[in-house]
């Protein structure tokens, strides 16, 4: 359809009036009364004519043709009806446009709707993670930051005791270490799981400290008796022979030699090993410092917690005592 208004023009009346044209007569077409209407003295009268021609058009003006959309925020999806009326006005050809105009806004709809809901997913959790009930379960378990880090340090040294390395048992135990006196002095200490957790990682560490030294422990092949036994016995040529080549000079000296070696590289394993042990002791007498006094200024929970502590506090001191007795007399024998 065209852009166009029609103009209607006013009433066209006929050109006879209505007595002449009832009667086939030939009118005078004087208006307001024809000539033979006033000289026989009756009324005369003209009808609209039945065909009007087409009427004039005339081209609307741009603010017509294009009325103005008021503008509204991108959040407000939904067009007037009259928008889309004048979108059909302009054809077939432009039904591509409209479709995915309306593909498009169906895909920001659905945008918005999922920023929505996400959003509030996420307020909910945060609240529900700021109730009371919530606080008081992590508080209660001893907390979770903590707890994880003394399973974590019982893990790797049941991992490190597997292994077998003493490399790796070494690093182990130093790590190890790190993390427990990091639990000591956390205010997550003073709940009752998490000190027993930390006594039980210092008794892993011993444990593997323990395993460690029996790494380093000296391997004798041959005794000076039975060698002894073996030079002096009475036999064959062959045990003679034998006796006669360990008792030479260059074989005592490579016999020196090899023994001084194993024993230097011993008492460095064994140097190491109590380097270990005096961390591990630090760590227990860091424990021992922090459950053995009772503040009188805490609360219920924190005598709780020393009840609890107690007896584990003796047994890692009596542990640590025979553990670093071991140590000395492997150095000294």
């Amino acid at each position: 359809m065209d852009s166009y208004n029609y103009h209607t023009p006013s009433q066209k009346l006929k050109d006879s009036c209505d007595p002449c044209s009832s009667s086939k007569l030939r009118c005078g077409k004087q208006k307001p009364t024809c000539a033979r209407c006033a000289a026989l003295n009756q009324q005369c009268s003209y009808s609209p004519a039945r065909r009007s021609g087409r009427p004039h058009r005339v081209r609307r003006s741009v603010s017509q043709q294009c009325p103005v959309v008021p503008a509204e925020s991108s959040g407000n999806l939904i067009e007037p009806a009259g928008y889309f009326d004048q979108k059909n006005e302009f054809g077939l050809h432009n039904s591509s446009i409209l479709a995915s105009q309306t593909e498009r806004n169906q895909q920001q709809y659905h945008q918005q709707q999922y920023h929505q809901q996400h959003h509030h997913h996420q307020q909910h959790q945060q609240q529900t993670a700021d109730t009371p009930l919530h606080r008081d379960a992590s508080a209660e378990s001893g907390g979770g930051d903590c707890t994880g880090t003394a399973i974590f340090v019982m893990e790797q040294l049941d991992t490190a005791r597997m292994r077998s390395d003493p490399t790796y048992s070494s690093l182990t135990i130093i790590d190890s270490c790190q993390r427990l006196l990091k639990i000591l002095i956390c205010p997550c200490s003073e709940q009752p799981g998490v000190a027993l957790l930390v006594a039980s990682g210092c008794m892993s560490l011993m444990d593997a400290v323990n395993q460690l030294a029996c790494y380093h422990l000296p391997r004798d092949t041959t005794t000076p008796d039975s060698s002894a036994s073996t030079s002096t016995s009475p036999g064959t040529d062959k045990s003679l022979s034998v006796g006669l080549m360990q008792s030479s000079p260059r074989n005592a000296l490579i016999n020196s030699s090899g023994s001084s070696s194993s024993s230097s590289s011993r008492s460095g394993n064994s140097q190491g090993g109590m380097e270990d042990l005096a961390k591990i002791a630090k760590v227990i007498l860091q424990f021992t410092d922090r459950y053995h006094h009772q503040d009188p200024q805490a609360g219920t929970g924190w005598a709780r917690t020393i009840r609890l502590v107690a007896p584990m506090v003796t047994l890692l001191r009596s542990r640590l005592q025979s553990v670093t007795h071991e140590a000395a007399r492997r150095m000294v024998l």
